[in-house]
């Protein structure tokens, strides 16, 4: 069972979620692994950007998930991206603890620009997916790559995604496995 996760970087989060957004992202794990109860240990699919990427991560091992880090650069290209020293060393501190790294051979000055890394990293989480957890606040910014982005991908593709809303403060939690079919969960 493989699973991915997409969702805001931490500045983009609004400030009266973040506080019970981890125990919902545990929920939204818990709920991806019910759509494919055959067994075994679950893995993450996770890009480990700042922010949701990375609360996923935490809670998954927590709960005794797997990691599999699919960066979008090589590890030291990746860490420029990251707004300081501080989320640096939790990165670092988070990668240690993955079970499988891939490094995707991005290169923001090829043809495809900065985004293009960022697009291939959505297509392989999605395609590596049994079903995927968005947190999000469904706006469609964030251009090619992000979550919007993931989200439409994995929906076109048959992937059920759980999503968990962070422009309302309850947090509520919807499925869907077509485009435009959001069902509210419990």
């Amino acid at each position: 069972m493989r699973f991915a996760v997409t969702g805001h970087r931490w500045h983009r989060l609004p400030v009266d979620c973040r506080g019970a957004l981890p125990a919902r992202v545990r929920q939204g794990l818990q709920a991806c692994q019910a759509e494919r109860p055959t067994g075994g240990t679950p893995w993450l699919l996770t890009g480990l950007a700042e922010g949701v990427d990375r609360i996923a991560a935490q809670e998954a091992l927590l709960i005794g998930w797997r990691l599999h880090a699919m960066l979008p650069f090589a590890v030291a290209r990746y860490e420029r991206d990251f707004e300081s020293a501080d989320s640096v060393a939790q990165f670092r501190r988070i990668l240690e603890q993955c079970q499988r790294v891939d490094e995707l051979p991005g290169d923001e000055d090829g043809v495809d620009g900065r985004d293009g890394p960022y697009v291939e990293l959505g297509h392989r989480l999605v395609l590596g997916a049994d079903a995927v957890l968005a947190v999000w606040d469904r706006r469609p910014h964030g251009g090619p790559g992000g979550t919007a982005d993931v989200v439409s991908r994995a929906l076109a593709t048959g992937r059920p995604v759980i999503w968990i809303d962070v422009s309302d403060p309850a947090l509520p939690m919807r499925r869907a496995a077509a485009p435009g079919e959001w069902a509210d969960m419990t």
